[in-house]
């Protein structure tokens, strides 16, 4: 555990990823070479999500809203980013291959 986190803040970080794993992977099928939307991604999910998907082949393409957010967002590798605060996101992702997204 590291230092300064509590030990409620370290039982939470399990959560995030079990969470991605049950609703991509499980649920809804997600196969290598699909593209995932990770809408509001600098969350605790969604952060779980970039690290994840990627592991099971497929590719995230990812939304923020703040310039900052999206920076992040960027250097963890995700496919794409676009701002979360409207939706030209859709044309944006459509143009780097995530149709049907």
């Amino acid at each position: 555990m590291p230092l300064g986190m509590t030990f409620e803040e370290a039982a939470t970080m399990p959560t995030v990823f079990v969470t991605v794993d049950m609703s991509l992977r499980r649920s809804c099928g997600m196969l290598p070479m699909d593209g995932v939307l990770v809408h509001a991604a600098s969350g605790g999910v969604g952060l779980a999500a970039l690290q994840l998907v990627p592991s099971f082949g497929a590719r995230a393409f990812s939304t923020a809203g703040q310039p900052t957010k999206r920076a992040l967002l960027r250097g963890l590798g995700s496919v794409g980013v676009c701002s979360s605060r409207d939706t030209r996101f859709v044309d944006s992702f459509s143009q780097l291959g995530g149709v049907g997204l």
